[in-house]
């Protein structure tokens, strides 16, 4: 069996599944172009999973980079939205915009909440 294909050959769709103890990401199954929901590439089989989550994959900068989607719906949207993003960066129409740094909300100490 073929490998899924990635759409518009930059964005990469696959899901995160449980096998096992086990969370790895798997391939989508695309039939005649169209996503089969639920449905992922496991040791080249076709395999049902309905738990998990979907998620986005492209190259920026060399590195690979993971976009969680909330819900099968708005998979394809979000798919041809980050696709022509990434053309028209590749093209030079758009600039790589630096994704900001989100750091985690600092803790709160013992003494800060004493004082708050």
């Amino acid at each position: 069996m073929a490998r899924a294909k990635q759409y518009a050959d930059r964005v990469n769709v696959i899901k995160r599944i449980k096998l096992g103890s086990k969370w790895p990401f798997a391939p989508v199954v695309e039939h005649n172009g169209r996503i089969v929901r639920d449905h992922v590439w496991v040791a080249k089989r076709d395999e049902h999973h309905p738990e998990g989550r979907y998620y986005l994959e492209w190259y920026e900068d060399g590195r690979r980079r993971r976009k969680p989607i909330e819900s099968y719906d708005l998979l394809l949207p979000a798919a041809r939205a980050k696709s022509i993003e990434l053309n028209a960066v590749k093209m030079g129409l758009l600039a790589l915009s630096e994704a900001p740094i989100i750091s985690a909300p600092a803790r709160l100490t013992m003494v800060k909440a004493i004082d708050d």
